[in-house]
């Protein structure tokens, strides 16, 4: 069984970004169902959210996130300016953000496709 993924969890993907930078646009291509078919999204609707770790779940963020056809869908571009940088060191920052992607089918079955931590540094490495 290499390389199958069993539960609902979505995957996980950490998320980098400098203060002030702009999150996205990031699409999401060739997306297939577990028989290869590549997914018909019409109908469905996501909802990105970038909360606080520490918080209460609450939107710190809400990217748009659109269907572009089939198998396709993006996060729109979004400025990232209410996001705090880590108190800690730059090379080695705690993230203070999570972020999760739900995807809602037009049967009304929703589950996450990606999850992760939001990394936010206070300058970039050049």
């Amino acid at each position: 069984m290499a390389n199958e993924r069993i539960g609902t969890a979505g995957t996980r993907q950490d998320i980098e970004l400098r203060v002030g930078s702009t999150f996205g646009p990031v699409d999401f291509t060739d997306c297939r169902d577990d028989a290869g078919n590549l997914i018909d999204f019409t109908g469905s609707t996501f909802e990105c959210i970038i909360s606080l770790r520490d918080g209460n779940g609450a939107a710190v963020l809400s990217p748009v996130v659109s269907v572009v056809g089939l198998g396709h869908y993006r996060i729109a571009a979004t400025p990232t300016t209410a996001l705090a940088a880590a108190d800690l060191d730059f090379w080695k920052p705690q993230p203070k953000h999570n972020w999760i992607l739900w995807r809602t089918d037009s049967t009304g079955n929703r589950k996450p496709d990606f999850f992760g931590v939001v990394h936010v540094s206070r300058e970039t490495v050049e």
